[in-house]
């Protein structure tokens, strides 16, 4: 609980520092480029929706698991679009003017295209459960990952436990038991 409470403050202290950093020229103009993207990107998925969709229900004969694959692909347009716009952005953005001016576009782009990347592939497990289970795992991991938190998460888990006897049992250790389990 004592950790929980330090990295609680730790969070606390580095919001403030953290949003006055955000409202920087830059920063903010990363952010709204990133939303500027998102918004056309669910623009492009709202014009092509219903004309995917017809063309899928026009296709005859095709095996079941390629169908599946394009419902999957239908159901993820907005992802795949918005990856698709990013990274051309973040690597015109490299190009043009210096790397910090794109280091926020850069991070985005690596969060959608893992969180894509998961979506898209935890869809190969059968099992609903399990399916969402690894999926929202693999989205926490990867977003730990990405923003360089791992660490950090790894010893808040560690901080909640108790010991039995000689062992101590963590929150840390029951996640890596159901991953190894999974």
């Amino acid at each position: 609980l004592d950790t929980l409470t330090e990295l609680g403050r730790e969070a606390a202290d580095a919001a403030g520092p953290l949003l006055e950093g955000l409202l920087r020229p830059w920063n903010a103009y990363q952010l709204g480029i990133a939303a500027a993207l998102l918004l056309l990107a669910w623009l492009m998925r709202q014009m092509t929706r219903d004309r995917i969709r017809h063309w899928m229900a026009t296709r005859e004969g095709w095996p079941t698991w390629q169908m599946r694959i394009l419902v999957v692909v239908h159901r993820r347009l907005l992802g795949l679009y918005f990856v698709a716009l990013i990274w051309p952005t973040v690597w015109i953005m490299r190009e043009v003017t210096w790397p910090s001016r794109s280091y926020l576009l850069s991070i985005i782009a690596e969060l959608a295209t893992a969180w894509l990347f998961v979506a898209l592939t935890t869809r190969l497990i059968r099992s609903a459960i399990l399916r969402s289970v690894v999926r929202y795992g693999a989205w926490i991991y990867v977003t730990l990952a990405i923003l360089n938190l791992r660490d950090e998460a790894a010893r808040a888990l560690d901080g909640i436990g108790f010991t039995l006897g000689e062992v101590r049992l963590s929150l840390l250790l029951v996640v890596q038991a159901a991953i190894v389990v999974a």
